[in-house]
């Protein structure tokens, strides 16, 4: 489970997830996809992505953020586990009894607070050494409006009013049981969990 602690601000989004993913690496041996919603600078809510194949992620992040956008998130972060090589090095570090390349976190921040959505993506590395795990220098991989994950979240921000004004309290309390359903891990803040309050049991 996600600990249950005060959700942050925007600024505080990136170190936020980063120390949820050290508690997972600590507790789990491996991290988990997070998506973190905010409301300008207030959070509305954080949650583990359930698990799903590569080719599921976008079906997955669609069911958070029907529930997510019409409680008025403007602004999304989501942080992906994977692995990472050099572009230096066309082909990539893979043996037959490992996976050499360098694990990281690939974090994408979606901003449509006061403007139209912006996507960028920054990637964290995950070293490990004498002194045991820590956070390698993140690399910033700029702006992405392409990629699958990028252009879905441009869209669905994009359009979060339309969503908005088509969902009422009810219909919201039905996707926050549906989210629950289907294994998402998920904390409100307490104004967001008050909106559902008269609709879930």
């Amino acid at each position: 489970m996600i600990d249950p602690r005060p959700l942050g601000s925007w600024p505080a989004a990136v170190p936020e997830l980063l120390e949820i993913v050290d508690s997972d690496l600590d507790r789990r041996g491996r991290a988990r996809s997070l998506l973190g919603a905010y409301a300008g600078e207030e959070a509305v809510g954080t949650a583990v992505v359930r698990p799903v194949a590569r080719d599921e992620l976008l079906q997955a992040l669609i069911e958070l953020l029907a529930l997510l956008l019409p409680m008025g998130a403007d602004r999304i972060v989501l942080a992906l586990p994977g692995r990472a090589w050099s572009t230096a090095d066309p082909i990539p570090p893979v043996s037959a009894e490992a996976d050499l390349r360098t694990p990281v976190l690939l974090i994408v921040l979606a901003d449509a607070h006061r403007r139209r959505c912006r996507t960028e993506v920054e990637i964290h590395p995950i070293e490990y050494g004498e002194r045991g795990r820590s956070w390698g220098v993140p690399v910033h991989a700029g702006v992405d409006g392409h990629s699958a994950v990028g252009h879905a979240l441009t869209v669905l921000l994009d359009h979060r009013e339309h969503l908005a004004a088509t969902t009422d309290d009810e219909r919201l309390a039905a996707q926050h049981h549906r989210v629950l359903l289907l294994g998402h891990e998920l904390v409100l803040a307490p104004s967001a969990a008050a909106r559902l309050g008269p609709h879930t049991g």
